[in-house]
């Protein structure tokens, strides 16, 4: 197989140097044509993977959240940063989506705070195989 690629780029070389034939070795994509951006992104969470596993945190964390207005303890911003910590991730995520890339790292930040809940109803397993 080696030999055939070494072949190959000689025959392509040198019909290139003597001018006979086009002057490029390889066949360029052109870039007019480019990928559809489904085809590019192959894995990963979809957009709705991320509206459903944020949406699952954000009301296990508002069951748990201290009402706003009595005076703050360390516990109450503690949760509340947290949520805006998934609420972020989601953004981020939606918008590398967005931008034909996979949201690898804001899909695993998300996973790692609903996995504390994997034992509820409402979790869903299939979210354990999205990658």
């Amino acid at each position: 197989m080696t030999g055939d690629l070494v072949a190959f780029l000689r025959e392509r070389l040198t019909k290139a140097r003597s001018g006979a034939g086009d002057m490029t070795l390889f066949r360029r994509r052109s870039q007019t044509d480019p990928l559809p951006l489904a085809k590019m992104r192959q894995f990963g969470p979809s957009k709705e993977n991320l509206e459903e596993i944020t949406d699952f945190i954000q009301l296990r964390l508002s069951l748990i959240t201290p009402p706003m207005f009595p005076a703050p303890d360390d516990t109450g911003r503690a949760i509340r940063a947290l949520g805006d910590v998934a609420v972020s991730a989601r953004v981020v995520g939606n918008l590398q989506i967005d931008q034909g890339g996979a949201a690898i790292l804001e899909w695993a930040t998300l996973q790692c705070i609903a996995d504390h809940w994997r034992d509820h109803p409402d979790y869903r397993k299939e979210w354990d195989s999205i990658r």
